[in-house]
């Protein structure tokens, strides 16, 4: 820091009364100069007194009670409240900037704190230093408190703090509301999402490994929008070769979806397919009376409120349950057995029915039932006898009136669906 003191006129006649009178010496030598430098250093006035400082109460040593100069550095005392700095600079326009501290090296190599103007009546402080020879910006504070933290080259500001939204950006201003990103050792990323229109994605973390082939995005953590800005999703990716393919979501209901389903009772990472559960599903099912040959010509079933048919598929496994009654039922050309059909899946193992509570039949009244492989119809049958043979019920048992044909049936099957 240069220092510069402010004296009066130096009175000469008053210096040379100061001098060696024996000798002379110094009088010839003010005598002899060509120059005011020389006579200047024949006085040895630069050894004490300093030009163009403007103070009050500093003496020839350039020292007061705030401000002390001397061969070891400068020492600067104040009292709280007090500003011992004020640095005028020569802005004039609306937009400018001057450096007001300037450090550099021997080599000229610099690093400095500029006042920027904005407009007329603000200013912003920009903290530079030098990299390979360019002096480039790397942190600057708005007028309105906004700080902006630049990537290498000073180019651009990839860390941001928004003072009036009160939030932090990565990679980009927050009030532009565009993709954000941040990197950590190249294998984590982070992009955040402050707005954006409905039904679109929002923000990820990306988890990545170094090395290897294929992508090198392992994993995804991604959030979405699910159609207003008030509910959304979290859905989770894994890398497949070179794509990222969604394997889970979490909706805004707190479900859980996973379509390739929960693999249990297995080691972590060790997968099987004889201990995944992939499916399941519950339902209605709507049964309906088939005859062997023909058709009928109309049938209406009893909706009850709380038997309704019911199925539970879990895997390949299916369960199903109705309390059958019709309300009417016009035979029409149907003849030989009867069926119950409408099954929700196609059966791949033969099953038995059991059936319970039948009654209202015009004939035999139904006990069990059987199906088939690849079918989704039941053959309703009966006995002759408590140890006889079952025997296919036939379209005469079957009553036409309101109230008829009331059974009870459970089925336990498995499907190839």
């Amino acid at each position: 820091m240069t220092v510069i003191v402010t004296k009066d006129a130096i009175n000469l006649r008053e210096k040379l009364s100061e001098l060696d009178k024996e000798t002379g010496i110094k009088g010839e030598e003010i005598m002899r100069a060509d120059t005011s430098a020389e006579a200047r250093e024949a006085l040895q006035l630069d050894q004490q007194l300093f030009t163009d400082f403007e103070s009050t109460g500093i003496d020839d040593n350039a020292t007061s009670t705030v401000l002390t100069v001397s061969d070891t550095g400068i020492d600067v005392n104040v009292t709280a409240g007090t500003v011992p700095f004020v640095i005028n600079t020569n802005i004039s326009s609306t937009e400018g900037s001057v450096n007001v501290i300037e450090a550099k090296t021997v080599n000229n190599e610099k690093s400095t704190i500029t006042l920027d103007r904005i407009g007329s009546t603000n200013t912003g402080l920009t903290f530079k230093t030098t990299n390979t020879s360019t002096l480039a910006p790397r942190l600057k504070i708005s007028n309105e408190g906004d700080i902006s933290f630049y990537e290498d080259t000073g180019t651009t500001a990839k860390f941001f703090w928004d003072a009036s939204a009160e939030a932090l950006g990565i990679g980009t201003n927050i009030s532009t509301g565009l993709i954000s990103t941040l990197s950590v050792l190249n294998d984590v990323s982070i992009i955040t999402q402050v707005s954006s229109p409905n039904n679109t994605d929002g923000g990820a973390i990306y988890l990545g490994a170094t090395g290897g082939t294929g992508s090198s995005t392992q994993a995804k953590i991604q959030a979405h929008r699910e159609g207003n800005q008030d509910t959304g999703e979290l859905s989770f990716s894994v890398a497949t070769g070179s794509n990222i393919e969604e394997v889970m979501r979490l909706d805004s209901g707190g479900h859980l979806l996973a379509p390739n389903g929960i693999t249990l009772g297995r080691a972590v990472g060790s997968y099987d397919a004889a201990n995944t559960l992939d499916d399941y599903e519950e339902g209605l099912w709507t049964p309906l009376l088939v005859p062997q040959t023909g058709a009928f010509t109309s049938q209406t079933i009893i909706n009850y409120l709380t038997d309704k048919p019911r199925y539970t598929k879990i895997g390949n496994l299916v369960m199903v349950s109705v309390l059958f009654t019709t309300y009417e039922l016009t035979k029409g050309t149907g003849s030989g057995n009867v069926y119950l059909g409408g099954l929700p899946f196609e059966v791949y193992t033969s099953s038995v029915a059991t059936i319970t509570n039948a009654h209202d039949f015009l004939g035999d009244n139904p006990s069990s039932g059987g199906v088939g492989y690849q079918s989704d119809e039941i053959a309703l049958q009966y006995r002759t006898s408590p140890n006889g043979e079952d025997v296919y019920l036939q379209v005469s048992d079957l009553g036409t009136t309101d109230g008829s044909n009331t059974f009870k049936l459970t089925l336990v099957y498995r499907t190839n669906e």
